[in-house]
Parts: C-alpha cells; structure tokens; sequence
C-alpha cells in the first residue's frame, strides 16, 4: 500500500491556470494522495473553481482564509496534512504524470529525508516532458547538501525552490515558513531545515513546468514599503544569529533583494529621507557587494548606493510609466 502524500497548493488569483494545475496533480500515477487547496483571499473564481474540483474527487480538501500571504497559507497546509509525505505545487504550475511516483520510490529506496527533481520553464520550447532513463542521486555530506540547495552542486542542484521536492512530514515537524518573509522564503526554509537533514536525494529529470506568474501571491499589500520593510529587517535579525556561513551568504544576498524592494517601495509611496538612509545603512552593514556581482540586482544595488537622485528619478518615472499618470 502507498504512504499518502500531501499535496499543498497556496492560491491567490490562480483561475488562468488553476484547473491545469490541478488535472495534473489527479492524473498522476501515484494515486494515493490528498490535494489541500488553500485559497488566500482570491477574488476572482479562484474558489469557486476549487469547490468545484472538491465536489468531484473526495481526495480534494478546500481551505478558504483571508489574503494573509502563501508563507501562512503553506502552513496552514502542513498543519493539517495528513500525509506521510509533503509537497507544494504553485497553481500556476504544472508536473509531470509520473513525478510523484518516481520522486516517491527514490525517496523510499534510499531513505532520504527529501526527494527532488530539476524543472523547465514553462516559456521554453519543450521537446519531451521527461527522460526515459532517469538517474539518481543520494547525498549524505553536509556540505553537499548545503550546495545543493543553493544551486552549486557538483551533479545536480535542487535550487532553494520548495516545489521541486517531496519531504518526509516527519523532519518538518514544528518546522514553518516565516510569514514575514516574502521574497526568497523557499530558499530561507530550506537552508534553515537542512541543519537537521541526514540526506536527500535527486533526480536529474524534468519532472516539474514552472510558468512565471506576474500575479502570484506577491501582489497587493505584499509591494507596500511598510510590508517589505518587516521582511528586510527580518533577514537582518536572522544573519545576526546565524553562524553557518552558507546560510549567511544567502542571507546576505536576501537583504539585497529586499532592502531595493523596499527602496523603491518608499519612492513609489513618496517615503523618502530617514527610511533611504535606514536602508543604505543596511546595505553598508550586511552585503558584500562582490556577492552581488554578475546578477541582475547588482546594477540597481550600485544605482542606488553611488546615485540615489537618479535611482528615485528612474523608479518614479518606471510608476509612472506603469500606472500611466
């Protein structure tokens, strides 16, 4: 008999894609599961399509809440999945009809305490939706698995995405995703939980469409300065009391990504003066600049910190442009 697994998918406006997501996850081969659909605050025909979906296929549970973010929706999936093992699906996405099964097998072959797969973008020409052959890998080394996650595995990498992996409900226990943090929480939640990993395992087909959604469940309230600014000095309290260096890089790299966020926030919303200087201060305290180096995030790190006047004037004139005042 297959162990029941938990299927945990956060919704906030998904109708565009939400039946495809779901099709997919009901025709899988491994057929023992529970889809926990938890519908964040949508307005438009996201939960009527779920109910509808709920009506049809008993293994279909509807958890309806106000928008609160897809941090406290994923939790509120793990608190009540009944499974053995977890997984997230984003609505937007959608896998292959084998993925659960294969991911499974290899999880209980080796015994690992997650399982993960590559995935393909959904806007690339995709010739075959997954190899016949497929190999796998089972990692013990601390280190590795570290790598791993952070996308510098010597193989394969798993990336710090939670919807590539299946985990064992038992080693996230009381384990949960900060609801303060919005951006580049799957990879905080995965670093964080491999201090208390003995190993995973990983395969290196495409088993996983990932589509990129404008949308999502980062809109709304979540682009307010005051929103990202809890986010930001939230990182800042996590890499004061890490000590795990890989974990602190990748910190590091957040608060760049997020104190930029909230300084163009602040512009957007004309909150200029003290919270600017707050936020260089920041930059100045927590990031290396050379980890920034080569990625997309560097130019407006550099615009920002050598020319604030002019970093203002192009995001006002991007709002601008944008919302065609």
């Amino acid at each position: 008999m297959d162990k029941l697994l938990s299927v945990i998918m956060p919704i906030y406006n998904g109708e565009k894609y939400l039946s495809e997501a779901i099709e997919s996850i009901l025709n899988q081969s491994y057929s023992n599961i529970e889809l926990i659909l938890v519908n964040d605050g949508s307005t438009d025909n996201t939960l009527t399509i779920c109910q509808q979906y709920a009506k049809q296929d008993k293994r279909i549970f509807v958890l309806n809440q106000k928008n609160m973010g897809g941090q406290i929706a994923k939790n509120n999936g793990i608190d009540i999945a009944k499974g053995d093992y977890i997984c997230f699906i984003d609505s937007d996405d959608y896998i292959s009809p084998s993925m659960f099964r294969s991911m499974i097998d290899a999880l209980e072959y080796y015994n690992a305490d997650f399982s993960f797969c590559q995935f393909t973008r959904k806007t690339e020409l995709i010739t075959k939706e997954y190899k016949n052959i497929v190999d796998y890998f089972f990692i013990k080394d601390k280190e590795q698995i570290f790598k791993i996650i952070i996308g510098k595995g010597e193989k394969l990498s798993a990336g710090g995405y939670v919807w590539n992996k299946i985990y064992k409900k038992s080693i996230l226990k009381d384990y949960r995703f900060d609801s303060d943090i919005n951006i580049g929480e799957d990879g905080l939640f995965n670093l964080k939980l491999a201090k208390r990993l003995n190993s995973i395992c990983g395969s290196d087909a495409n088993y996983y469409y990932y589509r990129l959604n404008p949308v999502g469940l980062t809109a709304g309230n979540f682009r307010k300065f005051e929103r990202i600014k809890r986010e930001y000095l939230k990182y800042c309290e996590y890499y004061d009391k890490e000590t795990d260096e890989n974990i602190k890089h990748y910190i590091s790299f957040m608060i760049a990504c997020s104190s930029l966020r909230g300084a163009e926030a602040c512009v957007r919303e004309n909150l200029f003066n003290q919270n600017l200087r707050d936020i260089r201060y920041i930059l100045k305290k927590y990031v290396n600049k050379e980890i920034l180096k080569g990625k997309p995030v560097y130019k407006k790190y550099k615009l920002f910190m050598l020319m604030p006047c002019v970093f203002s004037f192009i995001i006002k004139r991007k709002y601008k442009n944008k919302s065609g005042r």
